[in-house]
């Protein structure tokens, strides 16, 4: 009995083992038929597609491509006026910055070449009348206009008394303002006079163009004033002070009182740089105080 009943489980198991690969043949088989229905269908939509879908022309792609001539000869034109322009442009800069110096230490040097010797004023007379110095500049026959601020009046040489109103304000506040030319016709003739009632002391500037050095310019300036024979003129102390300036300084009589005076100086273009004047040419202050 047992061994049947082991017979017949046998027999059970196998048969539904074959049913299902029976079963998955099927599926196989199903499913091999629907991929072949779905590439048929996209086939035939891919075909009506193809049918309907416009496709333009593309053959003038293939051409080759030529540029019109009146292209080129615009071409040409633009890039003839850029080089002219850049021509052009060149010979500006050239003409107004390079040569216009070029040009102008020429005139400089022709105006320098021409110009007088400096006349300062005499100082030992102007002692005399501090409080109005007028009338012994004029009897030393000295061209000036006059110019003042809160404390001091200030009298201006110039090398002509008949000088437009620009280049007198422009000498009365800074020559160091004025263009190469202007520079070359008035600075050499130009001194300044201060003169301080109330401190009863005046000071003298001007140009020292054939000075040497600031020594020099100096000892030039007081051949001028006829103070290096003068017995009441004496020298206590020279050299170059604290700031860089040389200076020589001592003191004078004058009638019944006795004032002191320093001379100091140092290169023009140390202060001003004018073009085209010499090198060695001085900046010199005379000072007279009591």
């Amino acid at each position: 009995m047992l061994l049947r009943g082991i017979v017949a489980y046998m027999k059970q198991r196998i048969s539904h083992r074959a049913k299902g690969v029976e079963f998955v043949d099927r599926i196989k088989a199903s499913d091999t038929k629907l991929h072949g229905l779905q590439s048929a269908s996209i086939a035939h939509k891919t075909h009506h597609i193809d049918k309907n879908v416009k496709h333009f022309d593309a053959s003038y792609l293939d051409k080759d491509i030529h540029t019109p001539l009146i292209v080129h000869v615009v071409r040409v034109l633009a890039a003839l006026c850029a080089a002219i322009v850049g021509i052009l442009l060149f010979i500006y800069i050239l003409n107004n910055v390079i040569y216009a110096n070029n040009r102008s230490l020429a005139e400089v040097t022709e105006i320098l070449s021409t110009t007088e010797t400096l006349r300062a004023p005499q100082l030992m007379p102007l002692l005399d009348a501090i409080d109005t110095p007028e009338a012994s500049l004029t009897q030393q026959d000295l061209q000036y206009f006059i110019s003042s601020d809160e404390e001091t009046i200030f009298y201006i040489g110039t090398p002509d008394a008949d000088i437009d109103e620009h280049i007198q304000e422009v000498l009365a506040t800074n020559i160091g303002k004025l263009t190469p030319t202007e520079a070359a016709t008035y600075v050499p003739l130009w001194w300044q006079l201060g003169s301080d009632t109330q401190e009863h002391n005046i000071k003298l500037r001007f140009v020292s163009m054939d000075s040497k050095d600031p020594m020099n310019a100096i000892d030039l300036a007081m051949s001028a004033q006829g103070w290096e024979e003068n017995k009441n003129i004496t020298v206590s102390d020279s050299g170059v002070d604290s700031v860089g300036n040389t200076f020589k300084e001592g003191t004078l009589i004058h009638g019944n009182t006795t004032y002191n005076w320093r001379i100091a100086a140092c290169q023009l273009n140390e202060v001003y740089d004018f073009i085209g004047f010499p090198e060695q040419a001085s900046y010199v202050s005379i000072h007279i105080t009591q």
